[in-house]
């Protein structure tokens, strides 16, 4: 777009796009984050506030393979998966998807959000068959 600061992505060893940046996110040092499952499905979108620069979040993820896996984790802030990959301290998770068969208490997690104020809980479930 004309006239528009320019778009920052960082890419995993995947070619995942895990980070991306505007202008108006660079004016608060935030970044939107996506996180992925083995099947190259996204898991979990939020945003993070780093002063971490574009080329130092290069350095971080260009070797690493930002992906998580399903966990029985009830531990905020990504629950149900784990958290191995940190890419800032303060984050804000937006999005978590479900997919295949998990189960887990979808009653815990209800309990767990209802004492988060000012977030909103919808729960999707993909079962999806995934044929060889």
């Amino acid at each position: 777009m004309p006239g528009a600061d320019p778009i920052y992505i960082v890419y995993d060893r995947a070619d995942h796009p895990v980070l991306i940046q505007d202008g108006n996110l660079r004016t608060k040092n935030e970044w939107l984050f996506t996180k992925y499952d083995a099947l190259d499905r996204e898991i979990v979108t939020g945003l993070l506030t780093s002063d971490y620069s574009h080329n130092d979040f290069i350095e971080i993820c260009r070797d690493t393979l930002v992906v998580e896996e399903f966990a029985f984790n009830y531990e905020m802030p990504i629950i149900g998966y784990t958290n191995r990959i940190k890419l800032g301290n303060n984050i804000r998770v937006l999005t978590i998807n479900y997919y295949d068969n998990i189960n887990f208490e979808t009653s815990t997690i209800i309990k767990i959000f209802s004492f988060q104020p000012g977030r909103s809980l919808i729960i999707k479930r993909s079962t999806r068959t995934v044929k060889d």
